[in-house]
């Protein structure tokens, strides 16, 4: 059997309403008369027998945070600092794609909106070079002497490459090294190419020659020669030599343990010989 809904415990029906009008007439009262829902209170039903509990609980409104957009300034610091992030820990330009380092950006800064890694390879990073560099070219500027340190090599996948490095002293006497070039050597590594590689990246910086102290390499034989084409000190790199002294060391043929009977038939040779050369000056 259907059961009634308790929603008929606050209404009857009214068979006196044949027409439209009627329920119209009906409709009016529901709104400004005595019958509107304004003037209706639920906690009194009117049937006394059935009583409908209205549960109303403590509803209370959450405070809507609003995000609002960052100013053009507040922007360029959250790129600025990305730059730095990137260039500083050495990550790929990628990692500003990867899921990870989104999550943590939209919870701790949701307003801002992410650039691409291309904004950052083609724009951020290089931006922040130009700068870092103009500071380093005026800082090398007010030097008196800088000592150099180069060396060339081939990657595991086959492409060559040669660095140089600038090294000075401080007002505060300490050693403060820059990273003048790690580029690519896609020539003969003769001496004329490393010469000319050389005083390419030194003319690139505006590092005047006769500033140069002195320039610390290995010593293979086309650094060497490239190294006295320049004119510059040459001081040789302490660990290679050490390394080379160590591995020639091996090389040499093993010591042999002679008995005392071949020390002195040895001596004995060796004081023959020596008597033969005298007696043939007398």
């Amino acid at each position: 059997m259907r059961t009634k809904s308790k929603i008929w415990n606050y209404f009857e029906k009214n068979s006196t309403i044949t027409s439209t009008a009627d329920t119209e007439e009906v409709l009016d009262e529901c709104v400004d008369g005595p019958l509107s829902l304004s003037n209706i209170n639920c906690d009194k039903p009117n049937n006394k027998e059935t009583k409908l509990k209205r549960k109303i609980g403590t509803l209370k409104q959450s405070k809507l945070k609003v995000i609002s957009p960052l100013d053009k300034k507040t922007v360029e610091k959250y790129k600025h600092a990305i730059g730095i992030w990137m260039f500083t820990d050495m990550e790929p330009y990628n990692s500003v794609e990867r899921k990870g380092f989104k999550h943590l950006l939209s919870v701790l800064c949701p307003n801002f909106e992410l650039p691409s890694r291309k904004y950052f390879s083609d724009h951020k990073i290089p931006q922040m070079y130009e700068i870092v560099r103009n500071c380093l070219k005026e800082k090398l500027k007010q030097v008196s002497n800088i000592s150099l340190t180069t060396d060339y090599w081939t990657s595991v996948n086959g492409y060559p490459f040669i660095g140089l490095a600038a090294h000075t002293i401080n007002n505060y006497w300490k050693i403060e090294s820059f990273c003048l070039a790690c580029t690519s050597l896609n020539v003969d590594h003769n001496n004329v190419n490393i010469k000319n590689k050389i005083k390419e990246i030194l003319i690139d910086w505006e590092i005047d020659e006769s500033k140069i102290a002195g320039i610390t390499t290995d010593c293979g034989s086309n650094i060497l020669k490239a190294v006295e084409s320049l004119s510059f000190n040459h001081v040789p790199c302490f660990g290679h030599v050490l390394n080379t002294g160590v591995t020639n060391a091996f090389a040499l043929p093993p010591v042999k343990l002679c008995s005392e009977s071949e020390i002195n038939f040895s001596l004995q040779s060796q004081n023959e010989t020596f008597f033969v050369k005298c007696s043939g000056l007398i």
